[in-house]
């Protein structure tokens, strides 16, 4: 601060005003001063000061497969198609008839690019990752799904394990009623399902996945872990994509809300496998995303270089 002011704003009749030429982490003093219209200036007010705080940082792209394969045909096999980013270069390897489809789910105006997924039958579709993601305590997973049939007996389940069995769980289509459920499984804890605003059908149309995940490696009874999905359709998205999306709009725009519970921590780590299975019901899936913020999962910031979509849309 230095004994000259600079005066940024003068105005007769306004009694606000907003300095848009600041910069992050710099900290400015503010006065007002009053006077009449013969020129007569009042007392001076004593300075305020504040320090614009630094714009929230670009979450971290951990995992992504958006199936872009431009040189596979539709209903190729699985094997020997990998690529996008955070996974190990090994194909995508299945126990049930699992073909990749040229055309991508279309969702709203949800940027996609490349093809899709889709498995059918009763068995899994796996791939191994590459690394442990630096997330921090947050993970945040998305995906677009699209279940053929109406058959709520069966399941669709998303989900990352390791040798001991499943770590991460997103279960679609379930044995419950409503139709929706998210459960935390590992060696430690049963399962646990709690269900909030279901209503409506899940199948016969596409669907947003999002699911997050907290306090990684934190769990304990007193601060457990904590688990939240929802299903959103396209009309749910059009409601409240303008401007990004933020968790309490999903909270009352989606087909389902689930959450639960873990009081044992649990965390990923490298060689976990990721898997779809499905219990009976065709099922396909698409741009399949892991991040450490809602914003980065849902629009992508900056995306690592070996993804290579032509036309993934981001947000800043």
């Amino acid at each position: 601060m230095t004994s000259a002011w600079t005066a940024v704003f003068t105005n007769d009749t306004s009694t606000t005003y907003l300095d848009t030429d600041t910069a992050p982490g710099v900290c400015y003093q503010y006065r007002v001063t009053a006077g009449n219209v013969y020129g007569f200036s009042a007392a001076v007010q004593s300075p305020w000061m504040h320090t614009p705080a630094p714009p929230e940082p670009h979450g971290i792209f951990w995992l992504a497969e958006t199936f872009y394969y431009p040189n596979a045909t539709n209903n190729a096999p699985l094997a020997n198609l990998g690529k996008g980013f955070g996974w190990k270069p090994d194909a995508w390897t299945a126990t049930i008839p699992a073909t990749f489809m040229a055309n991508a789910i279309m969702f709203s105006d949800y940027s996609t690019s490349g093809g899709g997924l889709r498995g059918n039958g009763n068995g899994v579709v796996t791939r191994p990752i590459r690394r442990a993601p630096e997330l921090g305590s947050t993970l945040w997973i998305s995906a677009l799904l699209y279940l053929e049939n109406a058959d709520y007996d069966r399941c669709t389940r998303l989900s990352f394990t390791n040798a001991q069995g499943e770590k991460f769980v997103m279960n679609i289509g379930t044995w419950d009623a409503p139709p929706a459920a998210l459960v935390w499984v590992n060696t430690a804890a049963p399962n646990s399902v709690n269900m909030l605003n279901a209503k409506g059908w899940i199948t016969g149309k596409p669907l947003l996945l999002i699911a997050k995940f907290t306090r990684l490696g934190e769990g304990s009874p007193e601060a457990p872990q904590r688990a939240t999905m929802w299903l959103v359709d396209a009309a749910q998205y059009d409601a409240i994509k303008d401007g990004g999306i933020i968790e309490a709009e999903l909270d009352i725009n989606c087909l389902a809300r689930v959450y639960s519970s873990h009081n044992a921590p649990v965390t990923l780590a490298r060689g976990d496998v990721f898997t779809l299975r499905t219990n009976g019901i065709p099922v396909r899936l698409d741009e399949f995303k892991a991040a450490s913020t809602l914003t980065s999962v849902l629009f992508g910031d900056t995306p690592p270089s070996d993804i290579q979509p032509p036309s993934l849309f981001f947000v800043h």
